[in-house]
């Protein structure tokens, strides 16, 4: 349902550029949106303040899997790691503004930040994205010391599907045993592939993401019932001993509910959570970088990780 809401003044002027209707995701669209979203079509400035290093290790099922460290210039001693995990509904690749956000991080908070080139649906559906993350969780962690990272404040960042991710992983490390992560931020995150909630139900026609383009990322992304497993539906898992959470969710974005219940959840459990709800905003408008809502969006993110990765 088509509704007039109460956006940003700043961000209503977005709000056509950036509403997606009843697209139907097909494999010829999503082909169509990898192709138009490489480097090639786009001007890249060189980051002369950062240096980045790529690598390949093996994925899930031994697929090879791409990661790029993103490194302030001149850090020569041991930092905090991040593992960053784009959105694209698990099918579009990581595109520049995706890189630029791994880029901030790393520059802001003068981590090592691991942008990871997770698998994509449609050929590569659930559960690749997650294991393709825990292996490349287990790679940072076992390689710290080449690395030159902090085993021990290793942060884990999504947003949209990478929310999910993140998210997922820091479910999926904590029930193996696996690496310890020191915080896991949570942008407008996927949670539950059920996708049944209040906000589900009212943005159908929202900016940046909808419900009706939602549903068909969970069928195409959670396809095979045989591969589905207790990661899916995040609401349902047990939220206690998790690490430290900033879940972000905007207020005109159909994934807002369920973001808002998982916090929730993490708290009842005793996990420390700061929930953060953007008022006026939309899925995905950090884009929009030199409004002022996005400005103090990104500080409190910014301010966030800087005291739960401190020595």
């Amino acid at each position: 349902m088509q509704s007039i809401h109460d956006y940003d003044p700043e961000l209503q002027k977005y709000v056509k550029l950036t509403r997606l209707g009843k697209i139907k995701i097909t494999p010829r669209i999503v082909r169509i949106a990898n192709f138009i979203g490489k480097p090639r079509f786009i001007r890249l400035l060189k980051d002369a303040d950062l240096s980045s290093v790529k690598y390949k290790i093996k994925g899930y099922k031994d697929t090879p899997l791409d990661i790029i460290c993103y490194t302030p210039k001149g850090i020569e001693k041991v930092r905090p790691a991040i593992l960053f995990f784009h959105g694209g509904a698990f099918m579009l690749n990581g595109f520049e503004h995706s890189r630029n956000f791994a880029r901030i991080y790393a520059r802001e908070i003068g981590a090592r930040v691991f942008f990871v080139d997770y698998h994509l649906a449609f050929k590569y559906p659930y559960p690749y994205a997650i294991e393709d993350a825990y292996l490349a969780l287990e790679w940072v962690f076992k390689s710290a010391k080449e690395l030159m990272i902090d085993k021990n404040r290793i942060a884990v960042i999504g947003d949209s599907a990478g929310g999910f991710i993140a998210a997922a992983l820091s479910q999926l490390s904590k029930d193996r045993n696996g690496p310890k992560i020191k915080t896991q931020m949570l942008i407008y995150p996927v949670i539950d592939s059920k996708a049944k909630t209040k906000s589900m139900e009212e943005f159908d026609d929202t900016p940046g993401w909808n419900s009706r383009l939602n549903r068909q990322m969970c069928d195409i992304y959670f396809k095979d019932p045989e591969a589905l497993g207790e990661y899916t539906t995040l609401l349902d898992k047990d939220c206690s001993n998790l690490a430290p959470a900033y879940v972000e969710a905007h207020e005109f974005d159909c994934l807002r509910d369920e973001a808002i219940e998982y916090a929730k959840n993490m708290g009842k459990s005793g996990t420390d959570v700061t929930l953060k709800i953007v008022k006026g905003s939309f899925h995905g408008a950090d884009l929009f970088s030199k409004t002022e809502i996005v400005k103090n969006v990104m500080e409190e993110r910014f301010v966030y990780l800087k005291e739960k990765l401190s020595d």
